[in-house]
């Protein structure tokens, strides 16, 4: 799932797409990844997110 303050990363090498922990994991959290730039304002990631995603985030982030 998409979270602005995402606990992974997706790396791709080639084909290969490859998630990396972004810090310790704990057993049952939830892994996330950011579906957009979240160096962008919380209005214009909302708005981004709405219109590609269909999605309002209500992440710690936003």
């Amino acid at each position: 799932n998409h979270s602005c303050r995402p606990n992974c990363a997706v790396v791709f090498d080639g084909t290969q797409a490859i998630v990396r922990t972004l810090h310790a994991i704990e057993p049952g959290e939830e892994l996330t990844i950011n579906y957009i730039d979240v160096t962008l304002p919380r209005m214009v990631r909302q708005d981004e997110l709405q219109k590609r995603y269909f999605f309002s985030c209500s992440c710690d982030g936003c």
